[in-house]
């Protein structure tokens, strides 16, 4: 029925000034691509989403062409960018980064493809063990149509932080990421609230909790392991979810005055 059992789809886009260190997608990116090995039964496929600078994209996209991996681009449009209002914040990071549109074009075309499709942020990395972990929990619950795959994030070396998860959803899985919420927005929380998934962000924004839809989710949720989540450069902000805020926010302020320069 479909040509694969499991695809795992990783989506890469802009480095933000401020949170993320200089060129960590890429250092990441060939990080994940000469370590990850042992992943029996997994496909792969990349999504380079909305990356502003051109030279960046060539140097992931020739990273990618070594080793010879399929991947898509969704380019990003300096010029629908610049024509948006410098007040329109909503609208413009919507342009340069699109997070939860990203997710969802690569599920519509996951699910065509694989039994089960994983929409994981670009710089997870999976250890052997963790996927044997993922493939065990998820064949152990056949009624199972989303998986919360737990991500812990890097701190010198080591799994340290626990933090929001990733996502697997099944062929037959109806729910998608809501494309009203954007990056910074709690864009996946959003998504983890209607699926009943607990956790620290129970506590995040009275707000968003109001927009929560009120209707049953067909299928049951699983647990499946875990991911890591490389390191972003900035090391106060992988321990301090407040300051990883603060920092994200005015990077994405700071990229787009930098990118109205051009």
């Amino acid at each position: 029925m479909f040509a694969s059992k499991y695809l795992l789809y990783r989506i890469l886009g802009n480095d933000i000034p401020l949170r993320h260190q200089k060129g960590q997608t890429l250092r990441n990116l060939r990080r994940i691509l000469e370590g990850e090995e042992g992943l029996k039964g997994l496909k792969m496929r990349w999504l380079l989403n909305r990356i502003a600078d051109q030279e960046v994209q060539a140097q992931i996209i020739k990273l990618l062409d070594k080793y010879q991996q399929k991947y898509e681009v969704i380019p990003f449009n300096l010029g629908k960018f610049k024509r948006i209002p410098v007040d329109d914040l909503k609208s413009r990071t919507a342009e340069l980064i699109g997070l939860n549109q990203a997710r969802n074009k690569v599920l519509r075309q996951g699910q065509k493809l694989a039994e089960w499709t994983m929409v994981f942020d670009g710089n997870c990395f999976l250890t052997s063990q963790a996927w044997q972990e993922i493939i065990q929990a998820i064949e152990s619950d056949q009624a199972c149509r989303y998986g919360v795959v737990a991500m812990i994030r890097i701190i010198k070396g080591k799994p340290a932080v626990l933090s929001e998860p990733q996502l697997m959803f099944r062929f037959d899985a109806n729910e998608k990421f809501d494309e009203a919420f954007e990056y910074g927005q709690d864009s996946k929380i959003e998504l983890l609230r209607r699926l009943n998934v607990s956790g620290v962000w129970d506590q995040w924004s009275d707000s968003l909790k109001k927009t929560r839809k009120k209707h049953k989710i067909e299928g049951s949720v699983c647990y499946a392991g875990h991911v890591l989540r490389l390191p972003s450069g900035n090391e106060l902000a992988e321990k301090d979810i407040k300051i990883r805020k603060q920092l994200r926010d005015r990077g994405i302020i700071h990229l787009m005055n930098r990118i109205d320069q051009w």
